[in-house]
Parts: C-alpha cells; structure tokens; sequence
C-alpha cells in the first residue's frame, strides 16, 4: 500500500495525468497504516480530489491523521472552491468540537463561493465551545462582509483561559473592524491582562475600530 500511495503522488505530481485510479488507491489506504500519506497525496491533488472530501471527513475522526486531514480537506476546499461546501457542512454539526472546528476553518479557506455555507456558520457561531464559534467568526469573514452578529460570542471567548481561544477570538474581532465596536470595553479590559500576547492583540484590534479604538489606543502609543 505504502508503494502506491507514493507512486500515484510521484505520478500527479510529474505528469498531471487523470488521477481517478490514483484517487480510488489512496481513498482505500486511507484506511491502512499509510493512512497520512495517503491524506497528504490526496491534498496535492487539490480540485482533482474533491470527491475524497466525505472520505478525509471520516479521516478526521482519527486524531492520529486529524491534522494532515484536515490539512488536505483545506488545500482540496480552496481549489475546489463551491463544488465540496455541501460536502464539508455535516462536519459543523460533528459531536466532536475539534471537528466542528476544523470544518468551520476548512470551509473559510473556500472564501467568497462558500456563500451557501453562511447560514450554517452563523448558526455554529452560537455553539458552546469557543473554539467552534470562533473558527466560525473567522471563517464568515473570509466568505462576506462583516457581521456584527458574532461579537458577543466573541467577547465571552476573550475570558477563557486557553491561549490559543483568546488569541483567536480577538484575530477575529479584529477583522470585523468598525463593525466590532461593541467589544471595544471587552478588549479595554485585555489591556489589563498579565498575558502579553493578549494585550498586543487586543491594542491591535482595537485599532482596527475606527474612531472609537483610535481614541483609547493612541494614549497608549
């Protein structure tokens, strides 16, 4: 298995040749020990392997292959662009959050063409896990213009206590420009953070609101 899945990659890769055979050896080693290099060939395919996107889903599942899958399903998603949003939605309502998550970001990468999605990423904005609704938060933004609906699940993410949760709620606040200006007394209260990264965000994303950010920020200069 290991030897097919390298030489269908070797093969796309140097010929750009039809890879449906390739496609249907790497889709069945997804399910035997060369299961990562069978999801990484799959990715290198991009728009060619859109229809392996139910299959790297599965993948996900597995947390041993969870990120090259989740890496392929990106790469295949942002070449693929609307073709696999359908394909990608079932994963928002996964029972793993990790999942949710990850599907949120991966149908963010599809950009603009991901409008079919919105209804289903504005609803995961609401979702109990902060990391579900922020991954949301920031995949909406790469697919329309801002919306100042996710603030305040945004806001209450700025409390938690994991690093990565805070950081991304206020990258995602940021985005949102002069349309986030209610976090505006959320990330004032960052300012006072003993966590550094925290604070740089947060005088960052202030910025990006326009007049309201600008009038605490520039004292701060």
């Amino acid at each position: 298995v290991r030897l097919s899945a390298v030489e269908a990659l070797r093969r796309l890769v140097a010929s750009g040749a039809d890879g449906g055979r390739d496609m249907a050896a790497l889709l069945a080693a997804l399910k035997g020990p060369e299961a990562e290099a069978a999801a990484a060939a799959l990715g290198s395919m991009g728009a060619g392997a859109a229809g392996a996107v139910p299959a790297l889903i599965e993948a996900l599942e597995d947390l041993s292959l969870r990120a090259q899958a989740a890496e392929s399903l990106g790469r295949i998603a942002a070449a693929a662009g609307a073709r696999v949003v359908t394909a990608l939605l079932p994963a928002l309502r996964h029972p793993t959050p990790e999942i949710r998550a990850s599907a949120a970001g991966i149908v963010g990468r599809v950009g603009p063409e991901a409008r079919d999605a919105v209804s289903d990423l504005q609803t995961s904005l609401r979702d109990k896990d902060p990391r579900v609704a922020i991954a949301s938060a920031l995949a909406l933004a790469k697919i329309q213009p801002p919306d100042p609906a996710s603030v305040p699940d945004l806001t209450r993410a700025l409390a938690d206590p994991a690093h990565e949760v805070h950081i991304r709620a206020v990258m995602a606040l940021a985005r949102l420009g002069p349309q986030g200006v209610a976090a505006v007394p959320a990330l004032l209260d960052a300012l006072g953070s003993p966590d550094a990264d925290l604070r740089m965000c947060s005088a960052r994303a202030l910025g990006e609101m326009g007049p309201a950010g600008d009038r605490i920020v520039e004292p701060l200069a």
